[in-house]
């Protein structure tokens, strides 16, 4: 790993911008910040922009868990044309002139509330969704995306919220004066907001794709707490959170929409070990700990440095008074012993 980076590593906020692919972003950082120990969690299409978190080192292995807070994007749906891609970089697949489509804002409004809730989704083929070790949108522009790679990339994913921010004519381009909506989509991991798009127009009784596509949030990071690689380009010799402020997160920040038990020194190396411990072994910084506090019982174990320790697995246990106590079994150990 560089000498610039922390034994402990940690994730770094950047944005990602359109034209490039996660995996181009990633080798850019290796190139530039020296350590090949570098990985993304909530991959973007090459068309999107916004929040790509990048991990080093250790928090590498985070990515499960990063994967889990609701994402937000903003995306600019142009009605009255479809395309083949999803979005005005593809090619025209359909279009719909008729005067009869009324598109108001209450209409989309009242369209995007009927996509809350969970379903299957199956992706465009030119999502970045791998099949068969190929991501689909290589496929796609060679002419070999099939139906059933797309039965096999379908995903259960969640819409929490749709809000509509606004609505006119598309000021720019060959499709210019077509009726166009600002959208704002709240949505679990693994969510294609082209498809929700296209759902959204079919209820309105018309087709549309993409003008745009920005993720404003991902894994808890925000737009306006990330950088770009121009910043990471730059020369610096500090460590990333001198250099980058609070675009950088330490594992226990990157985690800290877990619930978090703070444990003392002797704790500390027992859990180094991967030995379980009860409840009581450490302080409690999460009023609703264990039980549905996240995703599978999940909760991060952390030092009195504040230093990730662990993630841990909260499973019951037979106390000494007979009643259950949680049992916390190290998954992941970050410290070493």
């Amino acid at each position: 790993m560089s000498a610039n980076i922390p034994p402990e590593g940690g994730v770094l906020g950047l944005l990602k911008p359109p034209g490039m692919t996660s995996h181009d972003v990633v080798h850019a950082c290796r190139s530039l910040l020296g350590t090949r120990n570098v990985g993304h969690t909530g991959t973007l299409d090459p068309l999107a922009a916004g929040v790509l978190p990048l991990v080093f080192g250790p928090a590498t292995r985070l990515s499960e868990q990063l994967a889990w807070p609701a994402k937000v994007y903003r995306a600019e749906a142009v009605f009255g044309i479809r395309t083949d891609s999803g979005d005005l970089e593809g090619q025209v697949v359909a279009e719909d002139d008729s005067e009869a489509t009324e598109i108001t804002l209450d209409l989309v409004r009242a369209a995007g509330e009927r996509l809350v809730g969970r379903r299957l989704q199956v992706p465009s083929p030119f999502s970045a969704r791998k099949v068969n070790g190929r991501r689909l949108y290589q496929l796609a522009r060679r002419g070999r995306v099939r139906e059933r790679h797309l039965r096999e990339a379908a995903r259960e994913i969640e819409v929490y919220s749709v809000r509509v921010l606004g609505s006119g004519p598309l000021s720019w381009g060959k499709h210019a004066a077509r009726p166009a909506a600002l959208l704002e989509f709240v949505c679990s991991g693994g969510t294609y907001v082209r498809q929700l798009v296209e759902e959204l127009a079919a209820g309105l009784g018309t087709v549309a794709c993409l003008s745009f596509l920005v993720r404003t949030a991902c894994a808890g990071i925000r737009a306006a707490d990330c950088v770009t690689l121009d910043d990471v380009a730059m020369p610096s010799a500090a460590l990333p959170y001198d250099r980058f402020g609070c675009a950088w997160r330490r594992p226990a920040q990157a985690v800290g929409f877990l619930p978090v038990v703070v444990v003392g020194p002797n704790t500390a190396r027992q859990v180094g070990h991967g030995v379980a411990i009860t409840g009581r072994a450490g302080e409690r910084r999460d009023p609703g700990f264990p039980v549905d506090a996240s995703a599978d019982g999940w909760l991060a174990i952390v030092d009195e440095a504040m230093r990730l320790v662990a993630l841990a697995r909260a499973e019951g246990g037979e106390g000494r008074d007979g009643g259950c106590l949680p049992r916390l079994q190290p998954r992941k150990v970050f410290q070493p012993c």
